[in-house]
């Protein structure tokens, strides 16, 4: 069998290369971060590719270079459609907030850890803890993974709560920061409870939603202030490696959490070959399987509009939400790349048109956020950007955004914004 890891590699740095002049360096662009994820999991697949016994074939190859091609074109066309040369809109009066509203969120935020705190012990106890506080995010997340435990509604109602205050708290502190140079270190209070939020919810997409949110809503402000400057874009690069560094030491380290620690057989460049670059071999095996068609519409896609019909009370089964495990030499892994999905559901027709109406829709997103200065858009444009950096790995947008969630936190954002500052422009 021919490996087609190095042209594969190859094509998608040209298909970078060719988007990242297009756009004049502007790294936001979301198919710039899409083919660039992308080809960061091949790479990190190739380095372990020989421990692994890993290859790619031709139909990887093509599918992830058509759905590179399909989600590029979808971004230039709306970009194209979204042009103008109307000024950008920059404010410059400082947002405040005032001590007392900063005591009220740390007070909400106090109480929200607090009962989720008491969940997720009370539930290591049932799932048989032993040895209370060291033990209960392991058992946690080891029950979870093996879907025998979930934690209840409310806890997601909390952390939603939770992440809107932190997020509008993050909002203020990086604006100011960045557009007039005023840092604030009281603004970031609200963030040290939250970590331990995430920390108890026992997976680390939090903290990656978190990172991401951080880095396009910093980006996107900066290059308010500097809109044509090329060097200045350039300089979104180093927020992206400072980003991934801080993110993968952060991911080491709650890994501690769960048992999943760093030995001699898992050293840092095979955990992050494992969760960032096993999809790609992994969706080579799925494309040259013969696929099961399910008599369910979207059942690898549409969990969370099947699980709120469930919940208003329509009669339908439960569609699951995690892929059956694939093993290499010694490694295993059940994700597989946003592709597989959208072909297992839809087939490569299907797979093609939703990436090119992403590519679009993200890209209207993009222009309209970074071309106002409104706190809501930006800030839930920020929220909604993490599965263009998860596309490699898995599919996000449909699973986690077609649903009542980022509805819930549009609404929370809102009030956060509404309530929490005091002064100044919005």
């Amino acid at each position: 069998m021919v490996d087609f890891f190095v042209p594969l590699l190859a094509t998608l740095f040209v298909i970078l290369l060719a988007t990242v002049l297009y756009f004049r360096f502007d790294f936001m662009q979301p198919s710039i971060i899409f083919v660039g994820t992308l080809m960061l999991s091949v790479a990190m697949a190739m380095t372990l590719a020989d421990k692994w016994c890993l290859t790619v074939g031709l139909k990887t190859f093509l599918c992830l270079a058509l759905a590179s091609t399909a989600f590029v074109i979808g971004n230039i066309f709306a970009d194209r459609c979204t042009r103008s040369d109307e000024p950008i809109s920059n404010p410059t009066v400082e947002i405040r907030i005032g001590n007392l509203k900063i005591i009220l969120a740390l007070l909400i935020m106090a109480v929200l850890l607090y009962f989720n705190f008491l969940e997720s012990y009370e539930m290591s106890i049932e799932l048989g803890n032993k040895k209370g506080l060291a033990e209960m995010i392991r058992v946690n997340r080891q029950a979870i993974e093996a879907q025998l435990a979930t934690f209840s509604r409310w806890t997601s109602y909390r952390s939603m709560l939770a992440q809107a205050i932190t997020y509008t708290f993050l909002y203020v502190f990086v604006r100011n920061a960045i557009e007039r140079r005023v840092i604030r270190l009281r603004y970031l209070l609200p963030l040290l409870l939250y970590i331990p939020m995430l920390i108890l919810n026992t997976g680390r997409m939090g903290l990656l939603c978190l990172f991401v949110y951080v880095v396009v809503i910093a980006s996107i402000i900066h290059q308010r202030r500097h809109p044509r400057s090329i060097v200045k874009r350039l300089s979104t690069v180093k927020a992206l490696v400072g980003a991934a560094i801080g993110f993968a030491a952060l991911f080491m380290l709650m890994g501690v959490f769960t048992g999943k620690t760093i030995t001699a057989e898992r050293t840092p460049l095979i955990i992050l070959a494992h969760y960032a670059g096993l999809s790609i071999p992994a969706l080579d095996v799925f494309l040259n399987r013969d696929l099961v068609e399910s008599t369910l519409i979207g059942s690898h896609t549409l969990h969370g509009i099947y699980r709120t019909l469930g919940t208003i009370g329509f009669d339908l089964p439960t569609v699951p939400l995690f892929l059956p495990f694939v093993a290499f030499n010694g490694i295993d892994t059940n994700v597989y790349t946003a592709e597989a999905r959208y072909i297992q559901d839809y087939g490569w027709l299907g797979m093609t048109m939703i990436l090119w109406s992403f590519g679009a829709l993200y890209s209207f997103g993009y222009r309209y956020v970074r071309d106002r200065s409104s706190a809501l858009p930006l800030m839930f444009y920020g929220f909604c950007s993490y599965p263009l950096f998860l596309s490699s790995i898995d599919e996000r947008v449909m699973l986690d955004l077609f649903s009542t969630t980022p509805i819930y936190i549009l609404i929370l954002l809102w009030l956060c914004d509404k309530i929490f500052p005091t002064a100044g422009s919005r």
